[in-house]
């Protein structure tokens, strides 16, 4: 083969590549576009959430209760802590698991467990 058809042979092939790699390189912009359109459109559901967030009025944290009851009101909270989790309520876990609800030793209250911790107190 004569050097002027590997030449041109050599230039044939480079330009399929070329082509190739250009039309790989579109439909990579292709795809990018379509990345970022959901990108934008995820970060501004996001946003809109955050803003739901954000109460539009005062509250107060039921941390900030806590410690206003603690702090202010001198309430005992290991006290109370210790009234919830009685002994019968510490039983009725042991006994029947992680999740249930459990009423205390007096009957004055139950508790609602999930996964090992008491989530609230039903009179």
């Amino acid at each position: 083969m004569n050097n002027s058809l590997k030449k041109t042979r050599n230039l044939k092939m480079l330009q399929s590549m070329h082509y190739d790699t250009e039309t790989e390189e579109k439909i990579l912009d292709h795809q990018i576009k379509k990345l970022e359109r959901e990108r934008d459109k995820k970060k501004q559901k996001r946003v809109q959430l955050a803003e739901k967030l954000t109460p539009k009025d005062l509250i107060v944290s039921e941390h900030a209760l806590l410690r206003y009851l603690e702090r202010i009101e001198g309430m005992d909270l290991d006290r109370v802590r210790k009234i919830i989790l009685d002994m019968q309520i510490v039983d009725c876990h042991k006994k029947l698991g992680n999740n249930g609800e459990y009423p205390s030793l007096d009957s004055s209250f139950k508790v609602k467990i999930k996964n090992n911790v008491i989530t609230t107190v039903i009179p």
